[in-house]
């Protein structure tokens, strides 16, 4: 057998695979068209508009919220004081003291050089908000020295922020309860372990698409439904669910068997999250047009 045709035959094999071990489906709802969403990297269900998302732009982008609706319109936007936009890339919504409250992860280091990354509190915008005040800010730091993060979810049950590294290998876990977050201005994170589920790069992701490829098993966006039993995890080759059994940690579920979605016909998703009631959750990319996908799970 030529080389060439060697090369084909991993190509056709490694999409048999993935079609074989995809137990997810989903449906597109809307588009995104909107200039000033070019570099989507954080979402989130809303709880004061529900229905609707709450998204915001990688760095450089502006100190900006946006809410779209499911269909990918553009609602409204709000500017938030007193922050910049370095590299945000991931957005959570969490309950506290009764309240809807947004976390937004300053989290984002390329060349893993920042010796500190960043949290940013803030009550969820209301229906006249033009503007919105963080409440609190926390710079973090990490124990093990600096590195990339995109994935950042809020656990309801355990009550702590977790962070995903995206270009470790095994993907590393780290958390921060809430309670510390709120009562600190610097703080740092706990390693709790690593993540050995998300599949490997292969020679035929490369193959399929040599710029791609080598970053296919690189986390990108991570989310935790509200009653704690589904974590979502995106990379730039598929999303995963897995399921939480009661009193399983956040750990020991990431390392278990996951249903899988491939996603890599997007462009590059990087944004990921469960509606209000965990019926689903919905996923969409940075550059335009950036496609909603919504994958059913009840």
């Amino acid at each position: 057998m030529k080389n060439s045709q060697f090369k084909l035959l991993l190509v056709v094999l490694s999409t048999l695979i993935t079609a074989c071990t995809t137990n997810l489906e989903s449906r597109q709802t809307g588009v995104i068209y909107a200039e000033e969403l070019s570099e989507i990297s954080g979402l989130a269900a809303s709880a004061n508009f529900p229905g609707d998302w709450w998204l915001h732009n990688d760095g450089q982008h502006g100190s900006r919220i946006y809410l779209i609706s499911e269909h990918g319109n553009t609602l409204k936007s709000v500017e938030l004081l007193g922050v910049e936009n370095h590299d945000w890339e991931d957005i959570s919504r969490f309950g506290r003291q009764q309240q809807s409250w947004l976390v937004i992860g300053e989290i984002g280091d390329n060349f893993g050089k920042r010796p500190t990354i960043a949290l940013h509190f803030l009550p969820e915008p209301g229906e006249s908000a033009k503007t919105a005040s963080v409440q609190h800010s926390l710079q973090l730091s990490y124990p093990d020295g600096p590195r990339d993060c995109e994935s950042m979810a809020v656990d309801p049950v355990g009550g702590y922020i977790y962070l995903l590294s995206k270009r470790d290998h095994p993907a590393r876990l780290y958390r921060i309860s809430l309670k510390q977050a709120f009562d600190n201005e610097t703080a740092e994170l706990e390693f709790v372990g690593e993540v050995h589920a998300i599949p490997e790069h292969t020679d035929a992701d490369i193959l399929a698409d040599p710029e791609r490829g080598q970053w296919s098993d690189q986390a990108t966006a991570m989310d935790i439904s509200a009653d704690g039993s589904l974590i979502a995890l995106q990379t730039y080759k598929m999303a995963m669910l897995f399921k939480r059994e009661p009193g399983e940690s956040v750990l020991d579920a990431l390392n278990s068997e996951a249903l899988t979605l491939d996603t890599s016909p997007l462009t590059q998703e990087e944004a990921l999250g469960f509606s209000l009631d965990g019926s689903y959750f919905l996923i969409t990319t940075e550059k335009l047009p950036a496609p909603l996908l919504r994958v059913e799970l009840r």
